[in-house]
């Protein structure tokens, strides 16, 4: 069982069974993020995916050189976040394409298949989008955002293909040329890669607020991403908090606050993409961050009789709990938040004691910084 001690008493929270059903749960309440990439067969679709989303779970080829490697449509599953993305028959020969494209429009057309957000690729290489590639993005805007990403974005030919595709005036979200990956030159020298986080960033900001943080989750290209969303949904945990301390129960609010933050840390984390072993994530939680949360808690406790004293009432002693719990909240939240950042940086993807260890020093630095101030 997991128990969190609060001076003399004991107060029994969950068993780890419970700890783990709830790490699953958190998983779940993340919305399910459907998106779709289109384009002609070597446009670069399979590159900008590994390069956005990493490995997905499919029967991936490799990747080819001058070959196409999606022969049909296939959905590819995120092992650690609710993306379900669609790859789309490479339009080889525009002639042969109009069961691919009747598929496709199908698949707009369903309420549980449509697509959040599409890019359409095109390769820098090509002079100009083809009649049915208008076509088919004309269509496609009618059911969901388009963003249309010109990728191989290298000299004069990208510039001269972007401004003509400009000066169609198509109703998509934005043009977007990029460089996947670092591009050696014959001879020598070398281009950096491009553009990818800036597409990133735009996607986020057009995707429906729903489903914006399963975005985060799914790509692995920006962690300062992952950052900004698991920020924006903890303050309505860090509200959450702040209106316990106006429940006028005597000592309640420590038995209430401690169950908020275990939410905060297993939903943050899969917000990170991180994976959790059953037999762990329950021993991480009480030997680490819980703990020194409920001592924190424990300290301010003072804050709940001041509800109860005469003269003063509820309001006053609400106040001062309700505070102090957002504050509470707050520096375990960036605390954790910025371990994790610096854990993912360095290649780390599974919840393991030192996250808790690092978290609960970073939680001393800024309680001492507070004080400082």
């Amino acid at each position: 069982m997991l128990y969190i001690f609060l001076k003399k008493g004991i107060i029994r929270y969950m068993k780890y069974d419970e700890v783990y059903e709830k790490w699953k749960n958190e998983g779940e309440k993340l919305e399910e993020l459907r998106i779709m990439v289109a384009g002609k067969s070597g446009a670069g679709k399979t590159t900008l995916i590994k390069e956005v989303f990493g490995d997905l779970e499919a029967d991936e080829a490799p990747e080819g050189i001058g070959l196409p490697v999606t022969d049909t449509i296939r959905d590819y599953r995120s092992k650690n976040s609710p993306l379900i993305l669609t790859d789309t028959v490479g339009f080889t020969t525009l002639e042969d394409n109009k069961e691919s494209v009747k598929a496709l429009r199908t698949r707009f057309q369903s309420k549980t298949k449509r697509p959040h957000l599409l890019w359409y690729v095109v390769n820098s290489g090509t002079n100009r989008l083809e009649e049915r590639e208008v076509a088919f993005i004309e269509m496609a805007v009618k059911y969901a955002p388009v963003l249309l990403v010109i990728s191989q974005s290298i000299g004069i030919n990208a510039e001269i293909l972007e401004q003509k595709i400009r000066e169609m005036n198509l109703p998509i979200e934005g043009i977007h040329p990029l460089l996947a990956r670092k591009y050696y030159l014959r001879g020598g020298g070398e281009v950096e890669a491009f553009g990818v986080k800036e597409l990133i960033h735009k996607s986020y900001d057009i995707l429906d607020t729903k489903v914006q943080e399963s975005f985060a989750a799914a790509q692995v290209h920006d962690v300062d991403l992952k950052v900004k969303a698991a920020r924006a949904w903890a303050k309505g945990y860090i509200a959450a908090t702040f209106g316990v301390g106006f429940i006028p129960i005597p000592f309640s609010d420590a038995g209430i606050l401690v169950p908020l933050q275990a939410t905060m840390i297993l939903h943050i984390a899969h917000i990170f993409g991180m994976k959790a072993e059953k037999a762990k994530i329950g021993t991480f939680l009480s030997a680490g961050l819980l703990p020194e949360g409920a001592k924190m808690a424990g300290r301010a406790l003072t804050g709940n009789l001041l509800k109860w004293i005469p003269g003063i009432g509820s309001l006053t002693g609400g106040l001062i709990q309700g505070s102090t719990a957002a504050a509470i909240t707050w520096t375990m939240v960036e605390s954790y938040i910025q371990v994790l950042k610096r854990t993912y940086l360095r290649g780390g993807r599974e919840m393991n004691e030192e996250i808790w260890k690092e978290t609960l020093e970073q939680m001393k630095k800024q309680k001492e910084i507070g004080e400082e101030k």
